[in-house]
């Protein structure tokens, strides 16, 4: 009877003593586990904020995948990638894969097992420097809309919603409408030009035809000289400015010069003021050119417009064909424009820029 006392208290005791030892262990897995879950919250919080620096960071990094890569001017083939799937996963570490899908598949064809562009207008950007809303939705959505008016579309709404996937912020989608402005400000000098712009920009633009630098530089700006503009944006620090009297050896400039940088390869442009016409100034027969505006864009394409803020009150002088080949739609368009400002009463040349479709 003893002996069996002393089994059934040994035993109650082995059983007390595996039942706190399982409750033990059960307490230590569970701690940790609770300390990571308040972990992942606080990590999660913390993800969940956008500020608007990042979401322009996020923007241009969403263009420079989509846009900036290495290109054959000449054919349009795109070198980093050679067919659309891979791009599309490229795009998509920074933006939804629908977005990405897209814009790759309507800027993008595949030929031969090669990738090409295709030559059009690209969509509105934010500007950095004018005031926009950075709006939160809900935990996970943020949308950031600023209002904008520029030459080529007029007054308009940029719509851009980002989205917390993949544990990180990403462009979701983006919409561009146009805006009603009850009243339009037009700036005298964007009515229609007058008799004498028209004359001296025939002269000019003759001269330009026949390599007349002597010609050309009778009506070159004396003090400030004229500035040539390879791409549509007009740059204070790396465009090539002749003055007056250089421009009338021009075409006997045997000089190499850096011009800027080619659209696509980033390489750069040297080339003597004879060859760097042949590319950039006179591509095309302008003097014959189906359209003439007078202070009006006919051409635009992706770079930022700014000759009117670089230039003081110009008249702007845009020669401009429409396009060559059927196939593009009128995205190979082509233009040449004449910057005038006033120098003493008189129409004086400042700026020649080449607009053509850039990616």
């Amino acid at each position: 009877m003893y002996f069996k006392k002393n089994i059934l208290f040994i035993g109650i005791v082995i059983m007390i003593l595996m039942f706190t030892g399982c409750a033990n262990k059960k307490a230590q897995e569970e701690k940790p586990q609770d300390s990571q879950n308040i972990s992942e919250d606080t990590d999660k919080e913390v993800a969940t904020e956008l500020t608007k620096e990042q979401a322009v960071e996020i923007e241009k990094e969403f263009f420079k995948r989509v846009l900036d890569l290495k290109m054959n001017e000449e054919t349009y083939e795109i070198l980093d990638f050679h067919n659309k799937e891979d791009l599309i996963s490229y795009v998509s570490e920074v933006a939804d894969k629908k977005l990405a899908d897209d814009f790759v598949n309507g800027l993008y064809e595949e030929k031969n097992g090669k990738l090409y562009i295709i030559p059009k207008g690209g969509p509105a950007a934010i500007v950095e420097d004018s005031p926009f809303e950075l709006n939160r939705l809900d935990e996970y959505t943020y949308e950031l809309i600023q209002e904008e008016e520029d030459m080529l579309r007029g007054p308009y709404k940029l719509t851009v919603e980002y989205k917390y996937l993949d544990n990180a912020w990403k462009m979701s989608s983006r919409k561009e409408e146009q805006r009603i402005v009850e009243e339009n400000n037009i700036d005298e000098n964007t009515e229609a030009a007058d008799q004498e712009i028209k004359e001296i920009a025939q002269k000019v633009i003759y001269a330009i035809s026949t390599k007349d630098g002597q010609t050309i530089s009778e009506y070159v700006h004396p003090e400030k000289g004229v500035r040539f503009t390879p791409y549509t944006h007009v740059s204070l620090e790396e465009d090539v400015v002749f003055s007056k009297e250089e421009m009338k050896t021009f075409f006997e400039n045997q000089n190499l010069y850096l011009w800027g940088y080619y659209d696509g390869s980033g390489e750069e442009i040297k080339l003597t003021p004879k060859d760097y016409y042949e590319k950039f100034i006179y591509s095309e027969d302008f003097i014959n050119a189906p359209e003439i505006g007078y202070n009006e864009v006919l051409s635009f394409g992706n770079m930022l417009e700014n000759q009117f803020e670089v230039y003081d009150d110009p008249m702007v002088v845009e020669y401009y064909f429409p396009g060559f080949n059927p196939e593009y739609e009128g995205m190979d368009w082509k233009s040449l424009r004449l910057v005038f400002e006033k120098y003493e009463g008189s129409y004086r040349l400042v700026g020649i820029i080449h607009n053509q479709w850039t990616i």
